[in-house]
Order: structure tokens, then sequence, then C-alpha cells
């Protein structure tokens, strides 16, 4: 009977140690390919950093927004990014990549969306460096590639 019970713990042990390595290898492998997946998509994802916050009651010059496909921007809570800034309006300008670019669009805003000093209509594209200002608060446009902002 003990012999009988050893061996069922034998077994037992085994196909936990089975199970454990089939895990670790399955954790590794997700990794990895988040890893490649990340470096594939990191060459043409951009950022936005606060230069200047002004009258923002939650932004603060040096934050770092990573941007996705489609970002809004606004004074509504539920915005991919959030403004507290009275001259924002509630969904004030859309960002988007399209075929590697980042693209600008105002969303209607009443203070307008302004690119390097000039209002924008329309779509425009943006390079890193790029400054883009709502209401009085000034982003800076950068790639990953690109942390000095430099072009």
């Amino acid at each position: 009977m003990v012999e009988l019970i050893l061996a069922l713990l034998r077994y037992a042990f085994l196909v936990l140690l089975y199970l454990f390595i089939f895990a670790v290898f399955r954790a590794v492998v997700e990794d990895l390919s988040r890893i490649k997946l990340a470096g594939r998509n990191m060459s043409n994802s951009y950022k936005l950093v606060v230069r200047e916050s002004g009258e923002s009651s939650n932004l603060q010059p040096g934050d770092i927004f990573p941007l996705g496909d489609q970002v809004v921007l606004g004074r509504y809570a539920d915005s991919d990014i959030a403004i507290g800034d009275p001259h924002i309006s509630a969904r004030h300008a859309a960002l988007r990549q399209e075929n590697g670019f980042l693209v600008l669009q105002d969303l209607g805003s009443t203070n307008g969306t302004f690119l390097n000093g000039k209002r924008i209509k329309g779509n425009k594209r943006l390079q890193p460096g790029d400054l883009l200002r709502l209401g009085d608060v000034t982003f800076e446009v950068m790639g990953w590639e690109n942390e000095s902002g430099s072009t």
C-alpha cells in the first residue's frame, strides 16, 4: 500500500513539474511576441509631450502621452487625453495614425487648434518636433525614435 502511494506521489509530482514548465514556456512565448509587436510598431508610433500647461489643472510640463491609432483630446473626462483648461472644447481635436504618419484634425472647437502657431483647418500631417496648441496648452509631437524633438 505504501509503495502505491509513493508511486502516485511521484507521478503527481511529475505532472505538476510538467505543468509548471509548460506555464513558464507559454509566458516566455507571450512576452517574446509582445516584444516583437512593440518593436514592429515602435518606428511609426508617436507621443505628445506637454511643453506648456497654461491654466490646465491636470497637466504638467514634461507629461508624456503615448498615442495609439486614434486619440481624442478635450475637456471631457472620458477623452483619451483629458485637459482641464477652460479654453478647450469638450471634444477639441483628434490625432490618428495613417500609413505611419500622425494626422491632426480639429473637431469644430470654439477656440481652434494651432499647429506651429497657425490655426488649422481640415486634416494636417504632423512631424516630430511640431508644436500643437489647444487653448493655453502646448504639446510637442515626438516619435519614439526621436527623444530630443529635433528633426
